[in-house]
């Protein structure tokens, strides 16, 4: 299971906001995105999707986590909540500023 192993990676890549969406609530951005199977771990850096991780693939979270870290910023974990709109993922990543991870 990843999601402990992805709390622990959040915790260690302080620089990087993360964030965790139920596929449920925000099926219509999940879509937008391409989500297919779970768990994905979806990278964006200033509001655009740079990188996406399909799979329970610690090497390539870390490695992708990595590559966020280095682009700057700062965070802390996070949960999408409310209302699902269409570009709800989009507009939270461009108001985190810096990079962030989304894993749903």
């Amino acid at each position: 299971m990843m999601a402990p192993i992805f709390e622990k990676l959040s915790a260690e890549f302080t620089t990087v906001k993360s964030l965790k969406a139920d596929v449920d609530e925000f099926q219509k951005v999940a879509a937008e995105c391409g989500v297919r199977v779970m768990p994905t771990f979806i990278g964006f850096y200033n509001g655009e999707q740079v990188e996406t991780v399909v799979g329970a693939d610690q090497a390539q979270l870390r490695a992708l986590l990595t590559t966020l870290a280095s682009k700057g910023g700062a965070g802390a974990g996070q949960k999408l909540g409310g209302g699902a709109a269409s570009t709800a993922l989009q507009t939270t990543a461009r108001k985190l500023g810096g990079p962030a991870c989304w894993r749903h």
